[in-house]
């Protein structure tokens, strides 16, 4: 993933002009198509959220856009080929350290680089056929819409160092249903 504006010491950054992106808010979107997929970015989410969307997309309809379903299959495995292919190239970047001084990472940390190890190259390499899939699909489907609309996160942010969060009144991990929208993007 390529971050715009250029950060400091981040090789992964682009020096590139940040675009305005409020500047559009005002534009006639009436030939605007927006792409929705309920079954990956709409499932299991928190009541609040999905009302708080679907809300969003009633908006845009009123204003003039045109919405359309779009089916991405191969995002049900976004997130395991995300936990692969992170949990191993991190565990590659951090290997020399992490043997000579394993005492200099948290216990967590340790836990997942020992993880990233345990990946075969086989589970490596399917993660990647994944992640080939997904960009071929939403190439597709970039063909059709111009734009996805989801939920950044599938419930209401929980307080400021809580590590559990709630959809609806079931509690479930944090950090797993953080990352669970980003899976995609790998």
């Amino acid at each position: 993933m390529l971050l715009k504006g250029g950060i400091k010491n981040d090789p992964y950054s682009v020096n590139a002009p940040v675009t305005n992106y409020t500047s559009v808010l005002s534009k006639d979107i009436s030939k605007l198509v927006i792409g929705v997929n309920e079954d990956y970015f709409l499932k299991d989410v928190d009541d609040t959220v999905d009302q708080l969307v679907r809300k969003g997309i009633r908006d845009l309809e009123e204003m003039g856009a045109k919405i359309e379903t779009v089916d991405i299959p191969s995002l049900q495995y976004s997130e395991s080929a995300l936990m692969v292919t992170n949990s191993s190239e991190i565990s590659t970047i951090h290997y020399h350290n992490f043997k000579i001084r394993p005492l200099d990472f948290s216990e967590e940390v340790r836990d997942m680089l020992e993880l990233g190890e345990a990946h075969s190259a086989i589970d490596y390499l399917q993660a990647q056929k994944i992640r080939h899939r997904l960009k071929v699909e939403f190439d597709h489907i970039f063909q059709r819409v111009d734009v996805l609309i989801t939920p950044t996160l599938p419930f209401v942010l929980p307080e400021i160092g809580e590590n559990v969060a709630y959809i609806n009144t079931t509690k479930v991990d944090l950090v797993k249903n953080i990352t669970r929208f980003v899976a995609p993007l790998i």
